[in-house]
């Protein structure tokens, strides 16, 4: 619905079609809202084209935190992976191929997310409707997403049903501080956490990393809130299936052997 403002899915469309003077013009305008070079949006841009293994070692989104061990990422395919689903995807156009994957990822998600503690609850998801899915997939990615508006389409749809204070906002406001307070209130449960976690002695994260993450985190960084909470998750996660004798932990000493001839 144009909530992310990425312009690159729209941006491949228009080097897709040759039509290259539109492509001029939207990426002036572009690289002006994100105070960046046009030169690398382009770049940004054209390697969203290349093939996975290829985009993977130069998208930024691609790239694997810095407390996943090199090994770890390397034999699970980390980067790739992080692209989105593969697929046979049967899209010409390269922006509707991306909000496919989005669509496929948030579908995930979604049918994955833990069930309600009441049994009668049902959950839906307006945006997932067949229906609006189509109908977004087939109108052109300009009506969704331009330069400096969020949600274009939504806020000009609802023009004269909101308020315009609703509509004008730059942000509806995120659960980051709630998460940060969070951590802060259980500082150190988190730090007897990962002491010694099983992630580290499983070669799933580097400990000492992982450790200026959080703190990084608790002192109001947010860059990296998401894969610090999976990497929470995780590691909660595996201490319960540890406790219930469901994996068994490797000798601590061929772990370090195994990420030493990792490193070197």
């Amino acid at each position: 619905m144009g909530g992310l403002p990425d312009p690159r899915p729209q941006l491949a469309d228009l080097f897709v079609q040759l039509r290259f003077h539109q492509l001029a013009k939207e990426l002036i305008a572009w690289s002006l809202v994100q105070r960046r070079p046009w030169l690398h949006l382009l770049l940004d841009t054209l390697s969203g084209l290349l093939p996975d293994f290829l985009a993977a070692r130069i998208l930024q989104e691609a790239k694997v935190d810095p407390w996943i061990t090199p090994h770890f990422a390397r034999r699970h395919h980390f980067g790739p992976r992080r692209l989105g689903p593969k697929g046979n995807l049967k899209f010409l156009l390269p922006g509707n191929r991306a909000r496919a994957r989005a669509l496929i990822l948030k579908s995930w998600e979604l049918t994955n997310t833990a069930p309600g503690s009441v049994g009668c609850e049902e959950k839906r998801y307006p945006y997932l409707d067949q229906s609006l899915v189509e109908f977004v997939l087939a109108i052109p990615q300009s009506q969704l997403l331009r330069p400096g508006e969020r949600r274009s389409l939504m806020r000009r749809a609802l023009a004269n049903i909101v308020p315009s204070e609703i509509l004008s906002r730059r942000s509806k406001g995120t659960s980051a501080r709630l998460q940060m307070v969070t951590l802060d209130a259980n500082w150190h449960e988190m730090q007897h956490i990962f002491s010694n976690p099983i992630g580290g002695r499983l070669g799933i994260i580097n400990s000492e990393l992982f450790k200026e993450a959080l703190i990084a985190m608790k002192n109001g960084e947010q860059h990296k809130m998401i894969p610090v909470m999976k990497t929470i998750f995780l590691e909660l996660w595996l201490q319960e299936t540890v406790k219930r004798n469901l994996i068994r932990l490797p000798d601590e000493a061929l772990v370090h052997r195994s990420q030493a001839v990792s490193v070197a």
